[in-house]
């Protein structure tokens, strides 16, 4: 989806903010080529939607982004004539894209920073750069949008077969799931637990989550108990 949020004038710091000259035209034509889904200012509002928390213009588009399931945005800026660019495509510091920090690993880091866990985050040293490890437990988590990871995925592939670019999804996305079997399989090979999440989950459910890292810190401790292992033990003498 393409947004074009300042080519009308804008409310910044007490003042008004001139428009972006054509940055509405040219959303409006890409997503027409394109045939895709676009929003653009017409009016005058007392608020920036790329500035404030909320606006109007924010507000209808985050509602059509969740009835039509958008799974990127881009924002299209058109620059002043001394810079040295002429187009600025705004992706939320590529987030929408990279899925670093991305909302769902916020919600969960900031749950287990208050539960007391400490953590690294996108750890480039393990397989997959999981998005949180907890490096005393050896437990590594992943926080997984439904729709790059294939939830659900016998629907989902019916659903992209119908749709535009079906090939180009559905290969995407097979391979996506194909290279999380890998990373799993290799971190386990090494000796760490995974733990994958659902992103609905996390934002619906945070204290559930929560819940199952520490249920599965507590079984490993009890695991590695002298006690359990002495029982253990015995049993296995008998």
């Amino acid at each position: 989806m393409l947004s074009a949020p300042h080519c009308y004038d804008q409310w910044r710091h007490g003042k008004i903010k001139r428009r972006e000259t054509r940055s509405g035209v040219l959303v409006k034509s890409v997503a027409s080529n394109l045939r895709c889904s676009c929003i653009y200012k017409t009016k005058f509002f007392y608020n920036d939607p790329n500035w404030d928390d909320e606006s109007t213009y924010r507000a209808e588009l985050v509602n059509f982004i969740k009835k039509n399931e958008i799974k990127c945005l881009l924002d299209i800026h058109t620059m002043r004539a001394e810079r040295e660019t002429d187009i600025c495509i705004g992706t939320n510091c590529m987030k929408n894209i990279h899925g670093k920090d991305t909302k769902i690993e916020v919600i969960l880091r900031k749950a287990l920073w208050n539960k007391g866990y400490r953590y690294r985050k996108n750890y480039k040293k393990l397989p997959g750069s999981p998005d949180i490890v907890l490096t005393k437990y050896k437990i590594v988590i992943f926080c997984d949008g439904e729709f790059f990871h294939g939830k659900d995925w016998d629907t989902l592939k019916q659903r992209l077969e119908n749709s535009n670019n079906s090939k180009y999804w559905i290969n995407k996305i097979s391979r996506n799931k194909e290279r999380d079997d890998e990373i799993n399989k290799k971190l386990d090979f090494e000796g760490w637990t995974v733990i994958r999440f659902w992103g609905e989950d996390i934002k619906k459910h945070t204290d559930e989550c929560v819940k199952v890292v520490e249920e599965t810190i507590f079984d490993m401790m009890i695991n590695q108990s002298p006690v359990y292992n002495f029982i253990n033990d015995r049993l296995a003498d008998k």
